[in-house]
């Protein structure tokens, strides 16, 4: 997704993915409080830039989207490997008692970026954003997240929640809506045993729904490709997701611009039972993704912060990001196994939201446009102990 072709022109695609790919200079030597056993997390990104063009033109898509894995040393180093490109190593990760993770990339402490993130030390989840920006030219901010590595193959027949997003390339000419830049979406599927889709409900941030048939295949190692055939509605055609699943939840990544979108797709397994909100109650560190489409402000944004649920049914939203500080309340509502709607007070709107059956992620889409500043929003959270 080369979004700003213009501004980005010459850098090595690895460059795009870390700022620095520079492995000599200055040794950093930070510690995190947590050193991992050589442990392998596979992951999944998407990345777009802080402004964009209208029609924006994805000529290179897998320097914005991608997967790979990042294993975590006792050193604490990571080695980072992405599909169709070479091996980083001997950059460096802090990772405190509580989860809070940081990733560094760089060749000294002047040049070294610091990316946000966390960590489900009891779990199998975590997320990291790039947010930081040079002083000089622009460059795409990116969205990780990821999943622990496993060796099996994924069971994948039963019912999930899916939800995510995407990023649009309007043909040249057409007209500039809200709907031709970006969309969210979500709602439910069913695997039979030989993993073909028996159910299924679609919705997108365009408010119209699709009927959806399809077929999820499951491989070694956890990697899972799901494809999706779409009627009615503004997704409609073949859709295609590569990407991994672990215990309660899996990952993936539309790379492919052939279809004019580029996109992350979340699947949460159902529960057998509705949330019970005595589980549901803490607090939960959350990466968000923004989608912004007003006329002067059009681009991507990422932001971390936490998400607090309370026994009241009450919930706080508070992000921090290069665009500044953000916070959202309101209420929440039990909806069917593992489902939520949260009720925005400070904007009158209601969101998607969907909790794993362990309580550790909850997931929720903003699939409302505002008329004044429109934009929409994907939050991933992992429990803080």
């Amino acid at each position: 997704m080369n979004i700003l072709r213009a501004s980005l022109v010459g850098l090595p695609a690895l460059c795009l993915f870390l700022t620095s790919c520079s492995q000599g200079g200055e040794t950093i030597k930070q510690v995190g409080e947590v050193k991992l056993q050589d442990e392998s997390y596979n992951y999944v990104y998407l990345g777009a830039g802080s402004s964009m063009p209208f029609p924006m033109a994805f000529t290179d898509s897998k320097d914005w989207t991608n997967e790979g894995t990042m294993t975590y040393g006792s050193d604490s180093r990571y080695a980072l490997t992405q599909v169709g490109r070479s091996t980083l190593t001997g950059q460096e990760y802090l990772l405190s008692k509580t989860g809070a993770l940081t990733i560094l990339n760089g060749a000294g402490s002047a040049t070294t970026l610091r990316m946000p993130g966390f960590l489900d030390l009891g779990g199998d989840t975590y997320f990291f954003v790039r947010n930081t920006r040079p002083t000089s030219g622009t460059w795409p901010t990116l969205f990780f997240a990821g999943v622990k590595q496993v060796t099996t193959t994924p069971v994948m027949k039963g019912s999930w929640t899916h939800l995510g997003f995407s990023l649009f390339s309007a043909v040249k000419n057409s007209k500039r809506t809200n709907d031709n830049i970006a969309r969210s979406f979500q709602g439910t599927v069913t695997f039979d045993t030989t993993n073909k889709v028996t159910a299924a409900t679609w919705k997108d941030s365009s408010t119209a729904s699709s009927t959806l048939t399809g077929q999820v295949t499951p491989k070694k190692g956890g990697e899972i490709d799901l494809v999706y055939s779409l009627k009615s509605g503004l997704y409609t055609g073949t859709k295609s997701w590569s990407g991994f699943a672990g215990k309660h939840m899996a990952m993936l990544f539309d790379g492919s611009s052939k279809d004019r979108d580029l996109g992350l797709a979340f699947m949460v397994r159902e529960m057998a039972q509705d949330a019970d909100k005595t589980k549901l109650a803490g607090e939960y560190s959350v990466a968000n993704f923004a989608m912004l489409t007003d006329i002067a402000r059009q681009g991507v944004d990422v932001a971390t912060g936490t998400a607090t649920f309370n026994l009241d049914n009450t919930f706080t939203i508070a992000l921090v990001g290069p665009l500044g500080a953000f916070k959202y309340s309101g209420t929440f509502k039990i909806a069917n196994k593992g489902r939520l709607t949260l009720e925005i007070t400070d904007n009158n709107q209601t969101w998607f939201a969907v909790v794993t059956p362990d309580y550790k992620n909850v997931l929720f889409v903003d699939g409302t446009w505002e008329k004044t500043t429109p934009e929409l929003g994907f939050y991933l959270g992992i429990r803080i102990p």
